[in-house]
């Protein structure tokens, strides 16, 4: 998680199925990070690999407007629409906060697991969307 930078990193979407929260992520990674790779500075702002975090047994969920908002692709863009930029990701206490551009997102949890895909090119097979 230390070789993450929440900040400037994606919410693409989320789904709640029974008590675990999954968040879809476009995580912005740093260059000691194990999936970091090159990029181009002129096409891109970094290094953004995408993932989700799996928060189970959460309880006290706010801030989503509804159980499930899948990934969208963006054919124009090549890429999953941004739903929120995370502008700071913060897990203390078993609870987890995170301020946006569209507000925040908090709740409780008993543990999360962490998954970054090493090639975007997966994502259909991981990912649900329409």
């Amino acid at each position: 998680m230390k070789d993450i930078e929440f900040r400037e990193s994606y919410i693409l979407g989320w789904e709640v199925v029974d008590t675990k929260l999954i968040l879809y992520l476009e995580f912005l990674l740093t260059d000691l990070h194990e999936a970091f790779t090159a990029f181009d500075p002129l096409l891109y702002n970094g290094c953004y690999k995408i993932g989700f975090i799996e928060f189970h047994e959460i309880r006290d969920l706010r801030g989503l407007k509804s159980q499930t908002q899948l990934p969208v692709w963006n054919d124009q863009l090549s890429e999953y629409n941004d739903l929120f930029e995370i502008e700071s990701f913060e897990l203390k206490e078993s609870t987890m906060i995170i301020e946006s551009d569209k507000g925040i997102i908090n709740c409780g949890f008993n543990k999360f697991i962490v998954t970054i895909l090493d090639s975007n090119k997966f994502i259909g097979h991981l990912l649900p969307f329409d």
